[in-house]
């Protein structure tokens, strides 16, 4: 049919989980930085891994 539309879902790929897991065992595991840095490091690496992900989009078939 001309009309179908087809749609993509993208699956979430656990960002908040995967940000939580790079400050507890890579940047921050002894403890060692404040909660302010290691909340920045959260957010940052958060915000990268939420732009990696692809934009679903609805095209016409």
């Amino acid at each position: 049919m001309a009309n179908d539309l087809e749609v993509k879902v993208v699956q979430d790929t656990g960002c908040y989980e995967q940000a939580a897991d790079y400050v507890d065992n890579r940047y921050d595991p002894d403890g060692t930085h404040t909660e302010a840095e290691s909340e920045a490091a959260y957010q940052g690496y958060y915000a990268a891994c939420e732009d990696q992900k692809e934009t679903p989009r609805i095209t016409a078939g």
